[in-house]
């Protein structure tokens, strides 16, 4: 529970200062949250695919997707609530231009790690019940899946506070949405800053190993459909269930096809050993 704030605001954190950090986490939240879904729907059920069967079902679909935005806020503001804080609507500008609608604690109330973690968490957990309920056939699965896809897809500047700040000693904290000051000890909090957090500066090293291993996974494709050309061989990049791309030769031709989904995947898998190398090699050089 918040109590008044009794020290000054020490530093702050905002999403629009890691916006491609944040990106490549809600790609990454989304498309594991999707897998698991259409895992667990092969598993208990006959129907191997989650998708739109009627009309009404495809608009409530892509209604429900920009509607994962809305719930996402209601859900951090049900959170503060029941917190004893005070929830509020404001609009701020991300990154100065684009306004954004948010739910912020107007009290401006101190909080802790713990309720930290209960805010930022809650919308995670509802992703997750409203991607098991996807997972059984029913008239609105598809519409529940992509709610709970593009929910926990924007949870990535939560999943991201929680992770950067989880060393930071003694630190409070005032949660303001899209931003959350750090009160506390502020010679400690500002050389931790100044530094770098070590949690801040692996999620870097990983999203820019991420989009690298990606893009080489891309221009393989390419040179593949090249090679197959010349010697009308076809190849298929698989990684255990993830499929990367396929060129096969047909009648005429070549059939080919890039996976966006699971290149993505596999990159992002292959950019956690990375990133924790480059990451301890740079702080070796520093």
């Amino acid at each position: 529970m918040g109590v008044s704030r009794m020290v000054e605001m020490c530093g702050e954190l905002r999403a629009d200062k890691c916006f491609y950090e944040l990106f490549t986490i809600g790609i990454v939240f989304a498309l594991l949250l999707g897998y698991t879904a259409l895992g667990l729907r092969r598993a208990i059920s006959d129907i191997p695919s989650i998708g739109a069967d009627s009309v009404e079902e495809l608009v409530l679909a892509v209604t429900a997707l920009y509607a994962s935005f809305p719930v996402h806020e209601l859900l951090h503001g049900l959170t503060l609530a029941s917190l004893g804080l005070k929830p509020r609507v404001q609009v701020s500008r991300f990154g100065g231009y684009i306004p954004l609608p948010q739910v912020v604690d107007e009290s401006s109330s101190e909080i802790d790690y713990r309720s930290l973690a209960i805010i930022s968490l809650t919308p995670i957990i509802a992703s997750l019940i409203a991607a098991l309920a996807s997972a059984l056939p029913s008239p609105i699965d598809y519409p529940l899946l992509l709610l709970a896809m593009g929910n926990v897809a924007l949870s990535s500047w939560d999943a991201y506070l929680l992770f950067t700040v989880r060393k930071l000693p003694g630190v409070k904290l005032a949660y303001g949405g899209a931003s959350v000051q750090l009160l506390g000890d502020c010679d400690e909090i500002s050389r931790r800053l100044a530094s770098g957090l070590s949690g801040e500066r692996y999620v870097k090293h990983w999203a820019g190993w991420t989009w690298f291993y990606f893009t080489v996974l891309f221009v393989m494709f390419l040179l593949v459909e090249l090679g197959s050309i010349g010697f009308r061989e076809g190849f298929t990049l698989k990684l255990g269930p993830i499929l990367v791309f396929y060129v096969e030769p047909v009648r005429g031709g070549f059939k080919t096809g890039f996976n966006l989904p699971g290149a993505y995947g596999l990159a992002a898998i292959l950019a956690v050993p990375s990133a924790y190398a480059s990451k301890r090699i740079v702080e070796r050089l520093a």
